[in-house]
């Protein structure tokens, strides 16, 4: 399965060190070249090494910039690009976390999944021992933000309430 990911998902999984949980859940990616700009813009905080020495991860540019343009007009340029992208490679699946991006991909019937989604794949894949500790990591050490509705119900599909 082809799967596409735009900043969010990548650049969260950076900040706690956590990057591999996509390499063992999808073990590859493919990003468009703004989502790759955005991330490396993170190296004046964090550790990109991990990153930058993936294999895992490649890089592609989109064609259809009438749709890219389109879109922008909607989300942001990450979001725009990795919604192309996913239309111009038919990937089965589109990592993205913005609700406004999720449902324009969904409109145009990609499948999408968020961090939170990787997070319970992740545990069900036995990759991680509990969603509860990194979830409170992002919390804690990133912008990521959860309301306590949400919290409570990822938790509990986790099995860890």
């Amino acid at each position: 399965m082809i799967v596409i990911s735009d900043t969010s998902c990548i650049g969260y999984l950076i900040i706690i060190d956590k990057l591999f949980l996509l390499k063992d859940n999808f073990s590859e990616i493919i990003i468009p070249q703004i989502v790759n700009k955005e991330i490396l813009q993170l190296s004046t905080k964090y550790d990109l090494s991990k990153y930058l020495h993936s294999d895992w991860i490649s890089i592609n540019t989109i064609t259809n910039s009438e749709l890219y343009y389109e879109l922008l007009k909607k989300v942001d340029e990450g979001e725009s690009e990795a919604i192309v992208l996913s239309q111009e490679i038919h990937a089965g699946l589109l990592l993205i976390d913005e609700r406004k991006g999720t449902e324009l991909a969904r409109s145009f019937g990609i499948r999408t999944i968020g961090l939170l989604g990787v997070l319970l794949l992740s545990k069900e894949q036995k990759l991680i021992p509990l969603v509860k500790s990194i979830l409170d990591e992002l919390i804690a050490n990133t912008t990521f933000r959860i309301t306590k509705t949400l919290y409570t119900n990822v938790l509990k599909q986790a099995n860890e309430l």
